[in-house]
């Protein structure tokens, strides 16, 4: 488990939080579980950060358009984790309706609008432009 990883080493670890129908392989616990108050002030004591999967951080609708992101991000904050939520993807079948099958607009959106401290993508390289780009902006 992450916890018995922990005093391993002294690498930085994010726990990675699965989809809210999922329960946790090792301990059986549910996203209720292991997004609570109580859990991510355990969870910082072992952790530098969460990476939940980004459906459970702004949920989709059927249509697969973003709505009203949750109070994830906030909650992990306050604690003063960081959140990097996975795994995005340029191929337009993972891309959110909102985002009109530009991965760039989706970057901005999670990096800037939702306020996430970092990404886990497929395609490092996309990510990589995009940070050159805006770097450049600013």
């Amino acid at each position: 488990s992450l916890i018995y990883a922990a005093d391993l080493t002294d690498s930085p670890k994010v726990f990675l939080i699965d989809d809210v129908t999922v329960r946790t392989e090792d301990t059986d616990q549910s996203y209720e579980e292991i997004t609570s108050d109580e859990y991510l002030d355990y969870m910082r004591e072992y952790v530098v950060g969460i990476g939940p999967w980004k459906d459970t951080v702004v949920p989709p609708t059927r249509d697969n358009t973003l709505t009203t992101p949750t109070d994830m991000v906030a909650m992990a904050h306050a604690r003063g984790l960081q959140v990097h939520p996975y795994t995005y993807r340029n191929e337009n079948r993972f891309l959110h309706y909102n985002f009109r099958q530009d991965p760039y607009a989706e970057y901005d959106y999670w990096l800037n609008d939702v306020g996430v401290d970092g990404l886990f993508t497929d395609f490092p390289a996309s990510l990589r432009r995009f940070q050159d780009w805006t770097a450049a902006k600013n």
